[in-house]
């Protein structure tokens, strides 16, 4: 599957906003899981200069990143495929990733 890079605009900039949505998320998650299609959101976090919330996820299209971002009733702002990373999709990584070029 492919990973996708997700930006979600929240109104404002709290913890309560920013579980609340990570709670519809995962929720949206099971739904489209038990329906057979085959998402999984890898890890949310919030950006420092704004109210947004990024998105890792995983799934086979970005259609069906759309489906999963409005089962969960909220905006999608950008969606972008992530390529070109050596690391494989989900893993955590201890540290800084640096540039991601091979010495």
């Amino acid at each position: 599957m492919t990973c996708f890079l997700v930006e979600i605009p929240l109104s404002e900039r709290d913890g309560t906003r920013v579980a609340l949505a990570t709670s519809t998320l995962r929720a949206a998650q099971v739904r489209m899981s038990r329906s057979g299609i085959p998402v999984r959101l890898r890890f949310a976090g919030l950006t420092a200069a704004d109210a947004r919330l990024v998105c890792m996820i995983e799934a086979p299209t970005t259609g069906d990143v759309r489906d999963l971002v409005a089962l969960a009733f909220l905006p999608a702002e950008r969606l972008r495929e992530i390529s070109g990373v050596d690391l494989p999709c989900g893993q955590n990584p201890a540290g800084n990733l640096g540039s991601g070029a091979q010495p």
